[in-house]
């Protein structure tokens, strides 16, 4: 028999064991509970942590399409103040280049440095042809010359220079003039050689030689000079895609001028504005926002792939966010009369921040590959009188850009700094006195994230 006392501890004992138990299943409940919350919270950081680059991006996507209030508004619209330096070319040997035919010696001078001021004019918002609200605007340049920095005075700095309005005209005249215009060009009076002060070669030369080629209507103008077209000049209407329908066609070019395609080249895809990519490296018909047809040449509505190219319009442009390294950009140029690649190709800091990572593109190679060895350049390098051939790597053609009013084509070429990327026979057609950057290019530096263009460098 138990005593009572031993029956009243085996009771408590019980009832202390009850307890424990109770207690002890209480805490696997809220243990188990902490770990679902702690769990939850582990995957909704993780989610946020793999889905923040989709969020912020989405976000800013919203913040850039092209409103009356946006920054992109801004970026576009506001007018721009940059300087430019200018370096001509003096002839050093032009007694012997004459006389013996001896390879031209060509000195730097320079630079001359220049304020560009581009305003922008007639800024509204319009409808494009398929009824989708655009950015339209002009562009004004004026360029004024600053002391500070430059070599001297372009206005008494004199050089000795090639005539080469006087080989133009006479290339052009050969061409298309009549009998009776080639031989009053043939006996009027054309130096070789001229000795112009370096304003006159940058912002125009009166030619009295052109005098009275202008009076029978043959030539528009007998001012002319190597950059006098850029200067006080309106360029545009231009139409931009806000980015509305598709953020990844934000700062498209929609329009020039009216016109969804140019009238300048021999083929319909060079004359795209939207220099679209063929298997993501050479223009083609039929990609892009603003698609044409490659056989009737229609205007399409839809959007083309948004992986392969967009549009820059000048350093301070507007381009797609989540730009990434080996993306494609291509920049129009209403000075070249058509659009130009650019490739991402490396990562640099801002000069005035260096914290701000920021992708530099460079242009394309290709650009300036002879049509004979890049075929897809056949409509951007036309055939050369009277030789009948494609000019040679390193030389771009100016001829749909330029109108002196003298039916034909105009003989005229831009290339790189110092022959830079040009070939061998080119290069080695001049010698260059002094010290020469080989290397020198254009290219630009964009925000990655956000659609800035940050610097526009040669």
């Amino acid at each position: 028999m138990y005593s009572r006392d031993h029956v009243e501890d085996r009771m408590v004992t019980m009832k202390e064991g009850e307890v424990c138990e109770n207690s002890s299943r209480r805490c696997r409940i809220a243990l188990c509970i902490l770990s679902c919350l702690v769990a939850l919270i582990a995957l909704s950081l993780m989610t946020c942590e793999l889905l923040f680059d989709t969020i912020e991006g989405t976000i800013i996507a919203k913040k850039l399409v092209i409103t009356e209030n946006s920054s992109s508004f801004q970026i576009l619209t506001t007018d721009s103040n940059s300087t430019l330096q200018f370096y001509l070319f003096n002839l050093t040997n032009a007694e012997e280049w004459q006389r013996n035919g001896t390879k031209p010696r060509l000195r730097t001078v320079g630079p001359y440095v220049y304020r560009r001021i581009t305003k922008k004019k007639d800024v509204r918002f319009s409808e494009d042809r398929c009824d989708r609200r655009v950015l339209e605007y002009s562009l004004s340049t004026v360029y004024y010359f600053e002391r500070n920095g430059s070599v001297g005075d372009p206005g008494q700095d004199r050089l000795l220079v090639p005539n080469f309005v006087e080989r133009i005209a006479t290339s052009m005249i050969s061409q298309a003039g009549s009998t009776t215009t080639q031989w009053l060009w043939i006996l009027t009076p054309n130096p070789l050689l001229m000795n112009l002060t370096a304003e006159e070669i940058m912002w125009g030369h009166e030619y009295q030689s052109l005098s009275m080629a202008k009076v029978f209507g043959m030539v528009k103008d007998t001012k002319i000079g190597l950059f006098n077209r850029l200067n006080n000049t309106l360029y545009g209407p231009y139409q931009i895609n806000t980015g509305a329908h598709n953020i990844s066609k934000l700062g498209a070019l929609v329009a020039f001028e009216g016109k969804i395609n140019l009238d300048k080249w021999g083929s319909v895809y060079a004359n795209m504005l939207n220099g679209s990519a063929k298997t993501g490296v050479t223009p083609t018909v039929c990609h892009h926002s603003m698609l044409t047809d490659c056989f009737s040449g229609e205007q399409f509505c839809d959007v083309g792939s948004p992986e392969e190219s967009y549009f820059l319009l000048a350093a301070d442009a507007v381009t797609p966010p989540s730009v990434k390294m080996g993306a494609r950009r291509y920049m129009f140029s209403s000075d070249l009369c058509r659009s130009v690649s650019f490739i991402a190709k490396k990562w640099v800091s801002a000069s005035n921040y260096p914290r701000l990572k920021l992708l530099a593109l460079e242009m394309e190679e290709k650009v300036f590959v002879s049509a004979d060895e890049e075929p897809d350049n056949v409509a951007f390098h036309p055939k050369v009188y009277p030789t009948n051939q494609y000019p040679p790597t390193g030389l771009l053609s100016l001829s749909p850009c330029v109108d002196f009013g003298i039916a034909g084509d105009e003989p005229l070429f831009i290339s790189l700094p110092y022959f830079n990327q040009a070939a061998v026979e080119v290069k080695e057609a001049v010698d260059f006195e002094g010290p020469t950057e080989p290397n020198l290019t254009s290219h630009l530096h964009i925000d990655p994230v956000r659609p800035a263009t940050i610097s526009w460098l040669h």
